[in-house]
């Protein structure tokens, strides 16, 4: 199983704002996430087994809702399509926090080289997509753990050109994950990797984003028929991005 950093390149689409935080909530995350992870992990084979096309993520959403319903959040669906919103209020006064996480597969005609293998002929997760949602409801049930000292609302949603990270954004995004996860664990890229789009862009249109790249795979690169996700990308994903959302509310923008 390979190393797993987050690697940033430029999009965590964030809301941004909101008051000071207990300076005790990544540690009970991370002790959440790791209690989670088994089951996080069975959701991500369970998508995996069950890939749906953009526009056909019917199954796929509704296991979403169901997550986020369970949790205490406030959801919303049928956004565009088969899109999710969930809206987590936190104890304390605040702003809202919004992240986003694809659920869309592609087709693909190569054989699955995983045990748990598509069982949709020509349709898999070679995005990564499974892992999105997995980290995403990952994150939801993380920051619902603490929701009593949370300030402000935190918004999964979208379990729906060029990236460019906002400067100020990048820089406390940076400080917040170091600080959660190690110096070791972080990687500057000045560029994608070849042949991996992203479509964040568009986001950051309308809200400052920063853009990180979990560099995990047990083989190939994303988007490539023989990519193998890393599932240690999965607790990983949820902390670091824990570290983030949390990090922005502690420390809103002047």
């Amino acid at each position: 199983m390979s190393a797993v950093r987050a690697i940033s390149v430029g999009a965590l689409a964030v809301l941004v704002g909101g008051q000071s935080a207990g300076a005790s909530l990544q540690s009970r995350i991370a002790a959440h996430v790791d209690t989670e992870t088994a089951a996080l992990v069975a959701i991500r084979r369970d998508l995996h087994r069950h890939p749906e096309l953009s526009g056909e993520e019917k199954r796929t959403a509704g296991i979403v809702a169901a997550r986020l319903k369970a949790l205490g959040l406030q959801v919303r669906t049928g956004i565009g399509g088969h899109g999710v919103v969930g809206i987590l209020t936190g104890g304390r006064p605040g702003t809202l926090v919004a992240y986003r996480a694809d659920m869309d597969a592609v087709r693909s005609p190569e054989p699955d080289p995983v045990e748990f293998k598509s069982l949709i002929d020509g349709v898999r997760h070679i995005c990564g997509h499974d892992v999105h949602v997995a980290i995403g409801l990952g994150l939801a049930s993380a920051l619902a753990s603490v929701r009593a000292d949370l300030p402000g609302r935190v918004m999964p949603g979208g379990f729906a050109p060029g990236v460019t990270n906002d400067a100020a954004l990048f820089a406390s995004s940076r400080a917040d994950l170091v600080a959660a996860m190690g110096e070791a664990a972080f990687e500057e890229l000045r560029q994608l990797p070849p042949g991996v789009s992203e479509d964040f862009g568009h986001f950051q249109s309308r809200a400052p984003g920063v853009f990180f790249f979990l560099g995990v795979g047990a083989a190939g690169w994303p988007h490539k028929p023989d990519y193998v996700a890393d599932e240690a990308a999965i607790p990983f994903g949820v902390k670091a991005m824990a570290a983030v959302v949390v990090g922005r509310l502690r420390n809103p923008p002047g």
